[in-house]
């Protein structure tokens, strides 16, 4: 039997469970440094020493379930290890105590086009009884995620499905397609995230769907989960997404569904879709475009910063309060009664309804329109051209 070390969140990221994850001996162990395909059924696959394994449509890597830590499915190791995945399943056994993982990997080159990852679930109905991960990504040397489906183990807390980065460096996790799904829990209490990215890492995400519920208390259950790392939504949907510890967020195109924000996290807009917005604990958003609707809160030292795009709405208000701040920069504004009201810098109109309490503000800020600005900016250059050139400006005599 060997013993391998997991780490898993609980309700708070900064909560760290160690957990021996016990498992049987490798049913098939991939370490000669040559090529493999695996088409057939296995109940755990070990890949290490730079060997290069492909799991095509009929592969079946299903871990037993064993009392009272489940086994993982799958295992990568080192840096120059390849895994390419383009079918099968690689599912995480059920234990009483903890749910196995489907992939678990440290290092590695990592190609996943199709195929489902499952964790396992945790058949305990007690506090800390951990569902398995459907991937678990320590560190990689290389991840590029196409498609597939991954979801997380029931557990208290469930299993996310898919953690990238809890040990790694600095890398870049590139994902433009896959369905990424968090694992349940018992009563409704700590739920795990669809995808959760951590320690530096970056993530360039152009496509997939990232499935969760809306659980800001205890900070579980979301589609997409940042902490200390940042994310470029550049296309894809996040049904609900949560920024803490630090974590960077650029919207470029994609749709995220309610944003719940805490820890200094950092947001930026510029295309794309974000609902609900959620702030606190000193979080900043910068908003120059794209749709962020109204509802929700704006508190705790917030600040948001609104300089195009359309903000707000008026059928559902959003609260400002505990010294949130609002800045607001375009031409014609008021706020008066609840409403904003004008245009903002980019020329987009803003109606917006507002509530203000506990030492929040709003500022406003009038700027130069886009129009007359470009006008101004081209007659000084023009200018300047003429006197370079030593040439007389239409109109003038020269004298």
């Amino acid at each position: 039997m060997t013993i391998r070390a997991s780490v898993r969140w609980g309700a708070s990221i900064s909560a760290l469970v160690l957990v021996a994850i016990a498992g049987p001996a490798r049913a098939t162990d991939y370490n000669d440094g040559g090529t493999h395909t695996v088409s057939g059924s296995d109940t755990y696959v070990g890949i290490s020493n730079g060997s290069t394994v492909n799991v095509v449509t009929g592969a079946a890597i299903t871990a037993p379930d064993v009392d009272p830590f489940a086994p993982n499915a799958m295992s990568l190791t080192g840096p120059t290890s390849v895994l390419n995945v383009s079918g099968g399943t690689i599912a995480g056994g059920s234990g009483s105590y903890a749910g196995g993982s489907g992939l678990v990997a440290d290092g590695g080159q990592i190609s996943i086009s199709g195929g489902n990852f499952i964790g396992g679930d945790s058949s305990g109905f007690f506090a800390y009884r951990y569902g398995g991960f459907g991937a678990d990504i320590y560190s990689f040397t290389s991840l590029h995620v196409s498609g597939g489906n991954f979801s997380g183990g029931i557990g208290w807390p469930g299993g996310d499905g898919m953690r990238i980065g809890l040990y790694g460096a600095s890398n870049t996790a590139y994902i433009s397609g896959g369905n990424f799904y968090p694992g349940n829990s018992p009563y409704g209490y700590v739920f795990g995230n669809g995808l959760s990215i951590y320690n530096t890492q970056h993530a360039v995400i152009t496509g997939g769907g990232f499935y969760g519920g809306w659980n800001p208390t205890n900070r579980s259950g979301f589609g997409l989960h940042a902490a200390n790392s940042s994310v470029d939504a550049n296309g894809g949907y996040a049904g609900a997404t949560l920024l803490e510890a630090g974590a960077v967020l650029h919207v470029n195109g994609a749709a995220i569904g309610p944003l719940a924000m805490f820890d200094n996290a950092i947001a930026t807009i510029k295309s794309g879709y974000v609902d609900w917005p959620d702030f606190h604990d000193s979080a900043v958003v910068n908003m120059k475009g794209g749709y962020m609707t109204g509802g929700g809160f704006i508190a705790d030292n917030a600040v948001v910063n609104v300089r195009g795009g359309h903000f707000g709405r008026l059928d559902s208000p959003s609260d400002l309060t505990q010294n949130a701040v609002l800045n607001v920069y375009g031409m014609g504004l008021s706020f008066e009664n609840d409403l904003l009201q004008g245009t903002l810098q980019d020329g987009t109109p803003v109606e917006a309804w507002l509530r203000v309490y506990d030492s929040a503000t709003i500022h406003l800020f009038e700027v130069p329109e886009p129009s007359g600005f470009v006008l101004a900016l081209a007659g000084l250059l023009g200018l300047a051209w003429f006197r370079r050139r030593n040439l007389t400006p239409p109109g003038r005599s020269g004298t």
